[in-house]
């Protein structure tokens, strides 16, 4: 049985055994550019946005697309502005 075998199936895993501690994110004030960049840069398609220790919310690579195509100015909106 592996470490990541749940006893009633994967849906039983914990988040945590999956994710670990090392959880990507950017400050709330951080601009889609600078987001862009961070995803970017990590490989990855989504970031948990905010500044204490718990997670306001997360941006992902559509929601850089969707600023794009409401024609929002990538380096004035924020992270908070479009996170979820």
């Amino acid at each position: 049985m592996s470490d990541l075998a749940a006893p009633n199936g994967p849906h039983d895993l914990p988040v945590g055994a999956l994710i670990g501690d090392d959880v990507a994110r950017v400050p709330g004030h951080a601009s889609l550019m600078d987001v862009a960049a961070a995803l970017t840069e990590r490989e990855i398609g989504i970031l948990a946005v905010g500044d204490g220790d718990l997670p306001d919310g997360v941006v992902s690579e559509r929601d850089i697309v969707r600023a794009v195509a409401e024609g929002r100015d990538l380096t004035t909106t924020t992270a908070m502005d479009v996170a979820h």
